[in-house]
């Protein structure tokens, strides 16, 4: 058993199917990280760039809402932009 699990999710409805491994996975006190991964399909903005448009995070912490309520499981949501799931988890994840 884990006592942490973090779950990269990018829109597509295996998110269910993950948060049941989670649960699964996890120690009594396990805690659960649901990540909304947005994969940019070019580099990243830089931080001097503001996003006009945030809908992309809206959606993720939507989703990641629902996901979390729907599995019934207590979970820190967030969302971040990267390349891909894996990248962006890694760093997550300390890597």
């Amino acid at each position: 058993m884990f006592d942490g699990v973090v779950i990269g999710i990018d829109g597509y409805e295996a998110g269910r199917d993950a948060i049941a491994l989670a649960k699964a996975l996890l120690s009594g006190r396990g805690e659960v990280t649901l990540v909304y991964v947005e994969v940019l399909q070019s580099k990243p903005a830089s931080k001097a760039d503001t996003r006009a448009d945030d809908e992309p995070q809206r959606f993720g912490l939507e989703r990641l809402g629902r996901l979390r309520d729907e599995g019934q499981i207590a979970a820190e949501i967030s969302t971040i932009e990267a390349p891909s799931v894996r990248r962006r988890l890694r760093r997550v994840l300390g890597e």
